[in-house]
């Protein structure tokens, strides 16, 4: 199914800032975005980097950031970085917010170029930037959905299709815990020593059936 439906429960990932830093360019860049790719494909809607090592959770949070926004609107977003050096050798996302000129769609990820009133002209990737009705305080990249001929704000929690990742960083695992979960948070860590999955895949099935948030742990 195209666009894919949001996932229930939530979906969100949680890596140690030391990944890929034993990797040297471009091969950071590419097996950052291969993370990117594998969380779209799989529906994850939020990234977690929690600090580890002292290693800081920047240069892995800008790529992952640059992959998430739409192309046509890096030029606002996507500042020039060292750690976006190979950001051209990534492949894109092609998740669903990702959307083309001339695809269809009753929303769009934009970017306010000025306001005139409680209404603002917004980029939102077509041949000409719309006027939308956007609430005061919001910052400059906006959600939108077009009713009855209209674009409007919308919280993209709100959106019933799959919309990407966002992305935050964390002091610590503890810290991630404390944060990201509530009573009905299904928290599960992965490790090589750990239990085969496969051993687990019916446990697993009922408690994930009954979650409100899934919460996997890596490193």
């Amino acid at each position: 199914m195209w666009p894919p439906p949001k996932p229930k429960p939530k979906r969100i990932i949680a890596i140690a800032s030391s990944n890929f830093s034993n990797l040297k360019e471009p091969a950071r860049t590419l097996h950052i975005a291969l993370l990117a790719r594998a969380a779209t494909i799989f529906r994850v809607e939020q990234i977690i980097i929690y600090k580890e090592s002292n290693k800081p959770c920047t240069p892995i949070k800008t790529v992952l950031e640059a992959l998430e926004a739409p192309q046509y609107l890096r030029k606002y977003l996507v500042p020039k970085s060292r750690h976006l050096r190979y950001i051209g050798a990534a492949p894109p996302l092609r998740s669903p917010s990702h959307l083309l000129r001339d695809e269809q769609s009753p929303y769009r990820e934009g970017y306010i170029l000025r306001r005139i009133g409680d209404k603002a002209i917004v980029d939102i990737g077509l041949e000409k930037p719309v006027q939308a009705k956007v609430p005061p305080g919001l910052g400059p990249r906006v959600t939108l959905t077009q009713r009855q001929g209209h674009w409007q704000y919308i919280d993209r929690e709100q959106i019933p299709v799959y919309w990407g990742y966002t992305v935050t960083c964390q002091q610590s695992l503890k810290q991630t815990l404390q944060n990201h979960t509530t009573p009905k948070t299904l928290v599960i860590a992965t490790s090589r020593k750990g239990t085969p999955i496969n051993t687990l895949a019916t446990q697993l099935k009922t408690k994930i059936a009954t979650a409100e948030t899934l919460l996997v742990l890596f490193g």
